[in-house]
């Protein structure tokens, strides 16, 4: 019978955990172009920064900085597919009060600068 309760209670700690990592997902989804920190996601969510981080490490294997940085580049990618707004006008939308920034950020994380991603598409 023990076995059976650690078993259950395991269950039930892991889909408690994969609840939360939905939420948080969702809640960068709602909120990516905000800004939004570490510790003011893991406020929405109820639960300490430290539990967030330990959270999606175990789960995904990714800090949840770098899947708010994921999201962001991920929207940035596809306004400049898909949108005719300008990189200023992307930067706007996303958030960034720099453009200058937003430019270093997107090379950062795709090794291409916003307008040469534009160009290698169409």
């Amino acid at each position: 019978m023990n076995l059976k309760k650690n078993g259950e209670q395991s269950f039930f700690q892991i889909n408690e955990k994969r609840t939360q990592l939905i939420r948080f997902i969702n809640l960068i989804d709602e909120n990516y172009q905000k800004g939004l920190t570490i510790t003011e996601y893991a406020q929405l969510l109820h639960i300490s920064t430290r539990t967030l981080s330990d959270l999606t490490n175990q789960l995904l294997g990714k800090s949840p900085s770098l899947m708010i940085q994921e999201r962001i580049i991920l929207e940035a990618q596809r306004m400049l597919l898909y949108s005719e707004l300008n990189v200023n006008q992307i930067e706007y939308r996303l958030g960034f009060d720099d453009p200058s920034y937003f430019v270093k950020y997107f090379k950062k994380h795709t090794k291409v600068s916003p307008s040469e991603f534009r160009k290698s598409i169409s």
